[in-house]
Parts: structure tokens; C-alpha cells; sequence
């Protein structure tokens, strides 16, 4: 089974930890002028409503949903924004949350999500390790959601602390295993060895740690003292199950659309298939 190769694989790697530290992540956003939002956006609940405003009015109908203590419609106001690009417009939603509801474990991934696609932007005012903490104190709250394990994976690999990212990365595949994990299964630790199936999963964001796995094994591999051939050959046997499973959204061009993927993974993820040629 390629799951049982790979993961002999990858339990025998050691790699480099490269702590990396950020400003203090628990600082105020900056606020900026938004417009209130008018009887239509008002009413709207669902995402897919969102694109029928402009971003100025998503970004006061958070605000105020927010200070309703509507925190499902705030939040997905604010991920419609964070989806737009709009940046500034959910800096400002975000800091009309009370101080009350920031350990929120949703609240704390955007903020995290927010930090993350600033830095892509080339904003110095966020580190990788602000958004690592972010996310993991996500993931210590809500376990069981894929999208967060798989996004603090890619928070670890942008730190460069590769075998850190393999747990969260494993965990969003076993979740895509068992869409109802009992408490049992998110509680362990899993391992390497059985996290890998055959195939990638067609959950999005386990298919996202899957390859994530792709990534970290070939950055292990350059390692000079512990570094081998095998980690790359895994390395590109994974990539390739992606490629097979989902050819259109891996391609390098399309990877550079998702908010998940940053130059580096990408840049590496299309050094791995230059080496399928």
C-alpha cells in the first residue's frame, strides 16, 4: 500500500525545528471607516448571498452583526471579506469584537487567517508565528475541524518546523476518514505510518494535508546530516497521487488563488513536479 510506504517513510525522518518568534500577536487591529449596511444585506444570512454586495457594506454589516452578537453572520461576513482580499475591511470587522468573545475558537482562526494572508501581501506588521498561535489555539478548542488542522500544518511549515506540521496534517486526513470522529480518535496522536491512504482524500482541506505531507518530506530531504533519497521519492510519489486525484486545482497557477498556499509551498510544490519530468 502506498499509505504504509510512505508512512515508514516519514516515521524514520528527522528534521531541523526552526523556532521562529513574531511581534506580540494579541494586539488591537486597526480600525477603518466601513459603510452600514442597508435593509437588503441585512437580511442576508447565507455566504452565497454575500457577492451580491459591495465589500464596503460586508464590511459594516459584519461590524454591526458583530456588536448584535451575531457571531455566525459576522464571521461569515468576515470570511467573504478574507475570500475578497479585503484585508483592511476585516482587520476592521475583527476589532469590533468584543474583548469577551476573541477566544472564540472561529474568531481565532479568522484572526489567524487575517495575519496570514497579510504576510502573503508582504505586511510586516505579522510573523508566521502569529499565525501559527492563532490557529493552534483554534485547534486546541476545535479539534475536530479539518480545515483548521490542515491550515496550522502550513502554519508549521511556513515556521519551517516540518515535523511539527505532520501531526495536524495527518489528523485533517484521519478526520476526512471519519466525517464523525468519537473523542478517542481526535484525542490521539496519529501516526505517520497509517495516516497516508492509498488515495488523496476528496475532502478539500485533507487533500490540502495531504499534500502538505509532499511538502514537508521534501524539505526533510535536503537536510545534509539526516536527509535521504527516500523522503524525496515519497515525496514525489504523494505529489503524484495528488496530481492523479486532482489535476485542475494543483497546478502551480491554480495553487497561487488559494488563500492556503503560500510562494514558498508553492515554489516548492513546483520544484517537486519539475522533477516528475
Amino acid at each position: 500500500m502506498l499509505g504504509i510506504g510512505l508512512g515508514a517513510g516519514i516515521v524514520s525522518l528527522v528534521g531541523a525545528v526552526v523556532l521562529t518568534t513574531g511581534r506580540v500577536w494579541q494586539g488591537q487591529f486597526t480600525s477603518l471607516p466601513v459603510a452600514t449596511p442597508s435593509a437588503q444585506s441585512t437580511a442576508l444570512t447565507m455566504p452565497s448571498d454575500w457577492n451580491s454586495l459591495e465589500t464596503a457594506e460586508v464590511g459594516g454589516l459584519a461590524i454591526a452583526r458583530f456588536k448584535q452578537k451575531d457571531w455566525t453572520v459576522g464571521q461569515q461576513a468576515v470570511e467573504n471579506l478574507l475570500d475578497r482580499g479585503a484585508l483592511q475591511e476585516a482587520e476592521a470587522a475583527l476589532s469590533a469584537v468584543p474583548d469577551s468573545h476573541l477566544s472564540d475558537p472561529t474568531i481565532r482562526f479568522l484572526r489567524g487567517r487575517l495575519a496570514w494572508q497579510s504576510l502573503k501581501q508582504g505586511n510586516g506588521d505579522y510573523s508566521p508565528d502569529d499565525v501559527r498561535r492563532f490557529w493552534d489555539l483554534a485547534v486546541e478548542a476545535q479539534p475536530n475541524s479539518a480545515l483548521y488542522q490542515t491550515a496550522l500544518g502550513f502554519a508549521y511549515y511556513a515556521e519551517g518546523r516540518y515535523q511539527e506540521a505532520i501531526e495536524p496534517f495527518c489528523r485533517s486526513i484521519a478526520l476526512a476518514a471519519q466525517p464523525s470522529p468519537s473523542l478517542s480518535v481526535i484525542d490521539r496522536s496519529p501516526s505517520p505510518a497509517n495516516c497516508l491512504p492509498d488515495q488523496p482524500p476528496t475532502d478539500r482541506q485533507a487533500r490540502n494535508a495531504y499534500a502538505g505531507i509532499a511538502l514537508v518530506m521534501a524539505q526533510l530531504a535536503t537536510d545534509t546530516t539526516h536527509g535521504t533519497p527516500d523522503q524525496l521519492t515519497h515525496a514525489i510519489a504523494i505529489q503524484r497521487a495528488v496530481l492523479e486525484s486532482d489535476p485542475v486545482h494543483y497546478e502551480v497557477q491554480a495553487l497561487s488563488g488559494d488563500w492556503l498556499w503560500n510562494a514558498s509551498a508553492i515554489q516548492e510544490w513546483d520544484r517537486l513536479m519539475q522533477l516528475q519530468s
